[in-house]
């Protein structure tokens, strides 16, 4: 097995003396190469563009005192090498192209050398098997006949006499992925109008729904043995987002329970929101539903504990809507009138389809919204998740979404009467909120099993996910701290930094 490693270059501690007295320093990258009872095969050292010259003095040393070896003189400039986000993302576009054979080769970096923010993306790489090998640590030998003599020692962070140095390495790597979250990201982006940066978790609490729509994203129904989150697990979980908000200063995270239907279960789920509330601020805690078990009683007490209420109504109430039950838009319009009597935040989310190309639908709802005085309406593209993956025919082409925006802001200009703020979802084609998708760097989903997931629409049938890739990992296990810096995470971020299209959508999963 060939011996493979990759060593950033140090700009002080490789550096010395010309001539024969740069032999009396120890050199941490050339020091590597003086034990012969530890041949290296090849050897890669990123270095930046200022420091040409002294790479290939330190590449002309390493050759003399191990001349077998394949050098590779591997360019990385950093404009700050002290910056997380800048080391991360290169030195992660370099190894994810890399061609890794970990069955015929031993990989091992150094990081004897380089800041130690270099040192904290080594070791997120490893952790992550983005990088399939170990640590390399390198000393001086003490010899004084050969000060420039070092003594190498791989540090394998899967082995349990290393746990404490991974758990350091881990924290400092959480620490930096949360002061990413505070940052504007460095790719180009679609400029935003939120005042403060946002990540949103989209928490579907449960399975179980009164209605059995059938094109429902999230497969939800009346009677399921899915398994689900115990109250006392949920309650965990809601602590577990307060670490995440306490940790990140400046971040507004903001948590929405969404379903299945989240009040079948009022018992257990209004102290969960109560205390979400507690957690986070009133203001960062928001309800999806479809109004079913929200009497007045109910809506009293949610006005006490959250921000807004959202339903869906892809039709005014007394409108036949193919695909959802009788009375599912009369219960939500019901429901609209108890909460914004008890002085709730009421928006109603529309979910355009081929359906909504007649244009009596969309005129009958918008006068309902008006007549209600309805707080928000949010447009929003169909995709074909949960039981909507049998019904692709549902979903518009870009320039019928074009069209219906139009439509929709027409509808608006034509009413001087208070009216509710329109809203246009950001994946919407044809629309100034149309951008980059959002899977980790903006928000993420929580599933009623506890699986953290990148996108909540990339749920199929049965709960299945469309690709593992969307999986992040498991709330009931893990703090989401952790959770934001997995491989997984770390894809999508990388990911929707590059593409403006949706993931669920273009995303091949090679």
């Amino acid at each position: 097995m060939s011996r493979i490693i990759f060593g950033f270059l140090g700009t002080d501690l490789d550096n010395a003396q010309t001539g024969e007295d740069r032999w009396q320093k120890w050199r941490p990258t050339v020091s590597l190469f003086s034990d012969e009872n530890f041949p290296i095969d090849e050897f890669h050292l990123f270095h930046g563009n200022g420091h040409k010259e002294l790479a290939q003095t330190v590449l002309s040393d390493i050759r003399e005192k191990s001349p077998v070896t394949r050098l590779h003189d591997e360019t990385m400039s950093f404009t700050n090498p002290w910056d997380f986000e800048e080391v991360f993302e290169k030195s992660f576009d370099f190894f994810k192209n890399y061609a890794f054979k970990p069955q015929e080769n031993e990989y091992l970096f150094n990081i004897a050398t380089g800041t130690h923010v270099m040192q904290i993306v080594v070791f997120s790489l490893i952790n992550a098997r983005i990088f399939p090998g170990k640590l390399l640590q390198t000393k001086p030998r003490n010899d004084k006949k050969f000060p420039w003599k070092g003594v190498p020692a791989s540090i394998d962070l899967a082995l349990e006499k290393y746990a404490r140095i991974t758990q350091l390495f881990r924290q400092e790597y959480v620490n930096n992925i949360k002061a990413l979250m505070l940052e504007t990201p460095t790719r180009p982006a679609a400029p935003e109008s939120d005042a403060e940066p946002k990540f949103s978790v989209i928490w579907n609490v449960t399975h179980k729904c009164a209605w059995d729509c059938a094109f429902c994203c999230m497969d939800s129904r009346p009677q399921t043995a899915r398994f689900e989150m115990s109250f006392a697990q949920k309650m965990a979980v809601a602590e577990k987002l307060k670490e995440v908000a306490e940790k990140s200063p400046g971040v507004n995270c903001r948590v929405d329970l969404s379903g299945g239907e989240v009040m079948l279960n009022r018992d257990e789920h209004l102290p969960l929101i109560k205390r979400l509330s507690q957690n986070l601020g009133k203001d960062n805690v928001g309800l999806s539903c479809s109004g079913k078990n929200i009497d007045e009683g109910t809506a009293q007490k949610l006005a006490e504990v959250i921000a807004d209420v959202e339903m869906t109504m892809d039709a005014a109430p007394g409108v036949d809507f193919p695909y959802r039950p009788k009375k599912y838009h009369q219960t939500a319009g019901d429901s609209a009138r108890r909460l914004k009597k008890c002085g709730v935040t009421v928006g109603l989310q529309t979910v355009l389809t081929q359906h909504h190309k007649n244009p009596r639908i969309l005129e009958d709802l918008y006068a309902w919204l008006c007549e209600n005085h309805i707080d928000h309406w949010s447009i929003l593209k169909f995709f074909p998740a949960g039981r909507g993956n049998s019904y692709p025919y549902l979903e518009l082409s870009d320039n019928e979404c074009v069209e219906l925006g139009k439509r929709i802001r027409q509808l608006d200009a034509q009413n001087s009467a208070p009216k509710p703020q329109l809203d246009f979802h950001y994946l919407l084609p044809g629309t100034e909120k149309n951008s980059h998708c959002r899977c980790v760097r903006k928000s993420i989903g929580i599933l009623p099993d506890g699986r953290a997931v990148a996108c909540f629409w990339a749920v199929g049938e049965d709960g299945h996910l469309r690709d593992p890739r969307f999986l992040l990992g498991d709330v009931t296990q893990q703090p989401l701290t952790e959770i934001l810096a997995s491989k997984n995470s770390q894809y999508w971020r990388d990911y929707c930094a590059n593409h403006r299209e949706c993931a669920l959508c273009n995303h091949s999963g090679e």
